[in-house]
């Protein structure tokens, strides 16, 4: 790590560490736009990037999003500086715990490795991720006509402030993966839906840009008062085929492990018209103060 820095970036520090996190933040770091909610590291050499560490700040947690150095200099330590520097930022912004999901490949074991020690947890599977391409319009729910007429269908540009305001409302009750507006500026419009009966909105399902080409659908959900009829499943279809409909040649579908109920849904709804499935594992750590 000789001649090499790794530190918090600064604001003028934000577009030229673009290229080393995902694509789906590519574009709002590439105009200087760190959110809030967002953490960045980066490792400079002569005043060069060759890496960065990106965090995201969730309900008193951290997720790790990335942590990324130009192939000819790992194994160096720069990685480890940069968990290190990343955790250290999300600890002054109050976060008590640090997660890091990834899929189960051989592609990922170097930073599963760097990811097994000083207090990590042993990986468990925390999501199922099913990619979903054309043949799943030939599916026996999209065939039937269905009647949404009881509901206002919204599209997210179409929500109103009280619709936010009922969201939020939501959002704080249910597990944070499925807030829909957590990450707004990624999501597709015209492959989202917001059902709203009366002045209250009842369900969602939704679709997000994630790479080039590729959506995921990150969040479906049902008032209790609405479930029990196909609801769930027929907005998680609908948010897929729009997303197809809209150029992306795949989807993501990506399903909580201990969701039974919903990875049932995917078996029947989705897996017979043709898909591909990764596991996707976390790891979780404690954040101490001063680390």
């Amino acid at each position: 790590m000789i001649g090499t820095t790794v530190e918090a970036a600064s604001a003028e520090q934000v577009s030229a560490l673009a290229a080393f996190v995902p694509s789906r933040y590519r574009a709002r770091l590439a105009g200087g736009n760190l959110s809030a909610e967002l953490r960045l590291v980066g490792a400079w050499n002569d005043g060069v990037p060759v890496g960065a560490g990106l965090a995201s700040l969730r309900r008193g947690g951290a997720n790790c999003e990335s942590l990324c150095v130009l192939p000819g200099l790992r194994r160096r330590g720069i990685g480890r500086a940069l968990l290190a520097a990343l955790e250290h930022a999300c600890t002054e912004a109050g976060s008590t715990t640090m997660a890091a999901v990834l899929p189960d490949g051989e592609r990922f074991q170097a930073i599963r490795a760097l990811l097994s020690g000083d207090g990590w947890a042993p990986p468990r599977l925390r999501h199922r991720q099913f990619e979903i391409g054309d043949g799943i319009r030939a599916s026996a729910t999209l065939a039937t006509p269905q009647d949404l007429s009881a509901y206002a269908v919204i599209a997210c540009s179409g929500l109103a402030a009280r619709d936010r305001r009922e969201i939020q409302r939501i959002a704080a009750a249910i597990p944070s993966g499925l807030d829909p507006l957590r990450d707004e500026d990624r999501i597709i419009d015209e492959a989202s839906f917001f059902l709203r009966r009366g002045t209250e909105i009842v369900a969602w399902g939704l679709s997000q840009h994630f790479a080039p080409g590729t959506s995921v659908v990150p969040t479906v959900w049902v008032a209790p008062s609405e479930r029990g009829g196909g609801l769930g499943a027929l907005l998680g279809l609908l948010a897929i085929r729009a997303a197809l409909d809209a150029g992306y040649g795949r989807v993501r579908f990506v399903v909580d492990a201990d969701n039974t109920a919903m990875i049932r849904i995917v078996e029947r709804e989705v897996v017979p018209y043709g898909s591909t499935e990764i596991n996707l594992l976390e790891t979780t750590r404690s954040l101490r103060a001063g680390s």
